[in-house]
């Protein structure tokens, strides 16, 4: 009779202990992030963003001194 008691209280813990853990399937709290383009610098190589590369003849560079240095 003692085991069922021990028993049927651990169940109760564990019960009461997963139900007070936030779900890790909650998607409401984790924000979820964009996947972006990336492209390398044409005389460089470093790798820039799609929204700050900017676009010359030859490529994508990643500022206007090397889009010129590229171009000239």
């Amino acid at each position: 009779m003692k085991l069922l008691l021990v028993l049927a209280v651990l169940a109760l813990g564990l019960w009461l202990w997963r139900s007070a853990r936030p779900r890790a399937d909650s998607s409401s709290e984790t924000p979820q992030r964009q996947a972006q383009t990336v492209f390398a610098c044409a005389l460089c190589h470093v790798h820039v963003p799609q929204a700050e590369a900017l676009v010359g003849l030859r490529g994508y560079y990643c500022c206007e001194q090397h889009r010129q240095q590229a171009e000239s």
